[in-house]
Formats: C-alpha cells, sequence, structure tokens
C-alpha cells in the first residue's frame, strides 16, 4: 500500500523537475504559475493517497484499494431474527422476524426495501406469511428475479390450521408481491437447507430438532413439492451447495442420536439431479456444523468455520477450513480463519 511518504516524495521529485524548466508564463505573471504548480502537486498527492495512478506505466501492479464499512441512516424500524435476499435490480428486501413495529411478537409480515443508490430504506410489500430468520424460514433465489422462502414463522400457521414449517411462499418480481405456494409434504422444524438446482428447481435436505433425512423438491412451474430421496444421513445445521456439474454436496451438520445426544458429523454425500439419489461421499477433515460453504470460481468447495465437538457434550467455535474437490471427491484442508 503506497504511504503519504512515498507520495510526498514522488510529489517532491516532480517539483523540482518542474522548477528546473523554464517558466512559459510571462515573468509578469509568477502567481498564476505557481498556482498552476500547487494545483499539479495536490492532485498528485490526491491521487497516490489513495492508491491509483494518473498514468500507470507498463507492469504496474494493480492499485491498492481500501474497503471499509461504513455506518448508513438507521432504519425506520428495528428488527432481528428476519430475513433478507438481494433482488435483480440491485436492492435488496429484509422481511419479517421481530420488529419495532410488533415488539411482542417474533415473527412479523412487514418487509423494507433497501435502496443502495439513495443508501435508504423504504416500506416494501407484506408478506403472505410471517417469516423467522432459519430456525423457521429458509430463503432461496428463484429464476428471473423471483425467489422462495420455505418455511413460515412460529404464528404463520395458527390461522390456517398448518404447520409453519410446511408453508411456503413466492415473491413474484413483476407483481411485486408475495404469494402463498404449495405447502411442503413432510414437516421438519428448522436448520434445513434449500438449494437452486441448475433446471430451476430447489431441493430441500434435513432439518428438524431429530435430524431428519427427508428431502423434497419445488417445481416453479407447477409451484407444487414432491417427495425425494431420503438422506443417507439424516441431518440439521448442514450446508447444500450447487455444483458446477449441477449435483449437489450437502455437508457436515447435527446429527441424531448417540448416547450424548446429537452430535456434529463428518459425513458428506452429493445428490444427483437426473437420478434423484444421494451417494456418500470422502468425509470432511473435521465434523462441524453451522457452518458456512462457499463455492469457488474453480469449481471447488471452501468450508469455513462453524461449531464442532469439544469433548461431549460440550462444543466450540471452528478457526479450521477445509476445500472439496469435485473431481476426487475428498476434502483437504485449508488455513484456519
Amino acid at each position: 500500500m503506497r504511504t503519504n511518504h512515498s507520495a510526498a516524495t514522488r510529489a517532491h521529485r516532480v517539483s523540482r523537475a518542474l522548477s528546473s524548466t523554464k517558466n512559459p508564463m510571462n515573468s509578469a505573471e509568477p502567481r498564476n504559475h505557481d498556482r498552476i504548480l500547487w494545483l499539479g502537486l495536490l492532485a498528485l498527492l490526491l491521487s497516490a493517497a489513495c492508491g491509483t495512478s494518473a498514468n500507470p506505466g507498463p507492469g504496474t501492479p494493480d492499485p491498492v484499494r481500501t474497503y471499509r464499512i461504513r455506518r448508513l441512516a438507521d432504519s425506520p424500524v428495528a428488527r432481528n431474527g428476519h430475513v433478507a435476499i438481494g433482488l435483480a435490480d440491485g436492492s435488496a428486501l429484509v422481511m419479517g422476524g421481530n420488529s419495532s413495529e410488533a415488539i411482542n411478537l417474533p415473527d412479523s409480515s412487514s418487509t423494507q426495501r433497501f435502496d443502495p443508490t439513495t443508501e435508504a430504506f423504504t416500506a416494501g410489500p407484506m408478506l403472505a406469511l410471517s417469516a423467522l430468520d432459519r430456525e423457521f424460514t429458509v430463503p432461496v433465489p428463484l429464476r428471473a428475479g423471483a425467489f422462495l422462502l420455505v418455511g413460515g414463522g412460529i404464528n404463520s400457521g395458527t390461522v390456517l390450521g398448518t404447520h409453519p414449517a410446511a408453508l411456503s411462499q413466492r415473491f413474484d418480481p413483476v407483481r411485486g408481491e408475495f404469494v402463498r405456494s404449495g405447502d411442503l409434504k413432510r414437516v421438519r422444524s428448522g436448520d434445513a437447507t434449500a438449494t437452486l438446482l441448475a433446471d430451476g428447481r430447489v431441493l430441500v435436505t434435513g432439518g428438524g430438532s431429530l435430524a431428519a433425512p427427508f428431502s423434497e423438491t419445488y417445481d416453479p412451474a407447477t409451484e407444487q413439492w414432491t417427495i425425494g430421496e431420503n438422506l443417507l444421513v439424516g441431518r440439521r445445521g448442514h450446508t447444500g451447495t450447487l455444483l458446477a456439474d449441477g449435483r449437489v454436496l450437502v455437508a457436515g451438520g447435527f446429527v441424531c442420536c448417540t448416547g450424548n445426544g446429537q452430535i456434529f458429523t463428518d459425513a458428506a454425500e452429493i445428490y444427483d439431479p437426473t437420478t434423484g439419489t444421494f451417494q456418500l461421499t470422502a468425509p470432511l477433515r473435521q465434523a462441524r456444523g453451522f457452518h458456512r460453504a462457499t463455492l469457488l470460481a474453480d469449481g471447488r468447495v471452501l468450508l469455513s468455520g462453524g461449531f464442532g465437538a469439544a469433548g461431549a457434550p460440550d462444543f466450540e467455535a471452528l478457526a479450521a477450513s477445509e476445500i472439496f474437490d469435485p473431481v476426487t471427491e475428498k476434502f483437504s484442508s485449508v488455513g484456519g480463519l
């Protein structure tokens, strides 16, 4: 990263070069010449301080950029336990959770839209069903700017007489509103994963306090759910990652049950959408759950963080990371967080 000292050194060299040249101005106008000189030096200093160059030479490395998080104006509505997703127009929608509008309800039906241009929140469309983050509601993008919320908030099924975990709703980007979608066939309670498949369907796996082995697929054309093959290892708090070849890697999570209750697993399996079946692959280097999985540009998958066992019945946050190679179908350790 360029420092202020290096910027000043460059400015000093330029200053000397400028002062050694013959002044083209009339001697009666020295102040204009000085003004031009100092304006040029100021521009150079600003350019260097920002880590950019007006005319980088061949072989010059890319400028160092400074990234930072800054505070924005407060949202009109405070909320926690909500879900959020980016929209096709570049804005974002923040939905449900416990809000300051209804502080005694854990799951609200209100939403707010964030505009990246104005950096402000405005009221968004009301949900068709209340939502509560992850333990009850899992968001997943669909094609053409739509998205699906799998599972409703804890109170969403009260009036409908349906278990909230069986409910789903879809955001229609054309109408700009939420509509009820088909109900799931099997009830699970939280910590499931929802993965958009290459053909536009959605695969939901696992979840539930007893680490259900269930899987279902959602077809956006019919808005209906279909029961799929069971996972080979029932789990919750796991990840489901779409691979470049269209398969889905299901990794880690909490499994049930042993003498010590639920434990973290190192088991991983791959879902093949062409056959609708799961197949075990090599285990993780470390059993973990509630971690994050990221598809890399080269097709591999990075598993980072989460929780792991620290001697029964305790657990601890993990700094260790690992990478899954879809070619070898094996995991390898990489640097920790």
